[in-house]
């Protein structure tokens, strides 16, 4: 049996969607002409917890051009964004949409030496509301195959919600049972009471007869627990 690593790989900045030796079709669905595929979470399965934070949801998109997702809150009497830190390298302002089509300015003002973690200060947009941010009770390292939910924007997709169970954990990273794609990292990740579990940052890679292999279902997921809340919460204070 052929060896199996894991690597981590970015999941964000790129909005085409490809596969090696297929042409999937795509479809850009605009806001206004298909509301109800994209709005309407009174019709779903969500409970109140879970549609919150996916009308939460941010799309932020780069000073170049690529996007990545996010989700809006309200901290610390500040209006933030907490998303992937490699969604951040490049300097310049952001521009982040909500599902509405509501645009902002944004700026990265905490990005994790450690971690890829970042926090964006923005202002409160008119029709989605912030989350308030509950971290968990509990030791999320105790409850393998616990459900999930995120929601994102992979590739040119829609606004999309995504459930997954948890799989596993490396020292520093909760692996998830998921799917994701470019466009899915910053991705927030929630159980189903909408208590903060971290941050989508990437895929597994492994080798089959030595070919590098997408292992697309194991989602790498920066858990809440090795965020340093103290830093996090000075720079939200002095810098949102």
């Amino acid at each position: 049996m052929k060896k199996l690593f894991v690597i981590s790989v970015i999941v964000l900045i790129g909005t085409v969607l490809f596969a090696i030796g297929l042409n999937w079709p795509t479809t850009t669905f605009a806001p206004e002409e298909n509301p109800d595929y994209i709005y309407n979470v009174e019709e779903t399965a969500l409970n109140i917890r879970e549609a919150d934070t996916r009308d939460a949801t941010i799309k932020i998109f780069s000073p170049s051009g690529g996007h990545g997702s996010g989700t809006l809150y309200f901290h610390k009497n500040k209006t933030i964004i907490l998303t992937a830190g490699h969604i951040v390298k490049e300097d310049g302002y952001y521009i982040l949409m909500d599902s509405w089509g509501e645009q902002k300015l944004g700026v990265p003002i905490y990005i994790d030496p450690t971690h890829d973690f970042a926090v964006i200060a923005t202002t409160k947009f008119m029709k989605t509301k912030p989350l308030k941010l509950r971290l968990p009770f509990y030791n999320i390292r105790n409850h393998i195959d616990r459900h999930l939910i995120f929601s994102g924007y992979p590739s040119n997709l829609p606004l999309l919600t995504v459930r997954g169970t948890v799989a596993g954990f490396t020292e520093d990273t909760l692996i998830m049972h998921s799917a994701a794609w470019l466009g899915s990292s910053g991705s927030n990740v929630f159980d189903n009471s909408g208590n903060f579990i971290g941050i989508l940052y990437g895929v597994s890679m492994g080798q089959f007869a030595g070919i590098p292999t997408l292992m697309e279902d194991y989602i790498w997921v920066a858990p809440c627990y090795v965020l340093d809340w103290d830093a996090i919460n000075k720079a939200i204070k002095e810098k949102g």
